[in-house]
């Protein structure tokens, strides 16, 4: 569960807290219990977005979440490249009917993100 999880998940608490007045505590125990098992079960540890959720973002969004990401970290997550570019640093994977195309800087590190329909 990445960390940008939990803020959303602690937002969105306290607007149910803030709307409409007060939460009944009963709901509100139960929304934190939820978010600690959710923590707990994930070890806090911060997930790799996949494949199938890279591929149904914008590029914009798709490089927020990839930027800094080693290539070797794409590689093992999303497993070996579909192709690579010829002329620049960077690989090309296929999802469904869409093509990620991943560059990466000097320092094997995602640069850029774009997306495209097959």
């Amino acid at each position: 569960m990445s960390p940008d999880y939990i803020v959303l998940e602690m937002i969105l608490i306290k607007k149910m807290m803030t709307k409409g007045g007060c939460m009944r505590k009963r709901s509100l125990k139960r929304a934190l219990l939820v978010t600690l098992v959710l923590l707990l079960l994930t070890g806090c540890s911060s997930a790799f977005p996949s494949i199938k959720q890279i591929s149904s973002l914008t590029d914009e969004e798709a490089e927020k979440l990839l930027m800094g990401k080693t290539e070797q970290e794409i590689n093992d997550n999303w497993g070996e490249p579909d192709s690579m570019l010829s002329g620049f640093y960077g690989d090309i994977y296929v999802y469904e009917e869409r093509q990620i195309v991943i560059y990466y800087d000097g320092d094997s590190k995602v640069a850029n993100v774009r997306i495209w329909e097959k």
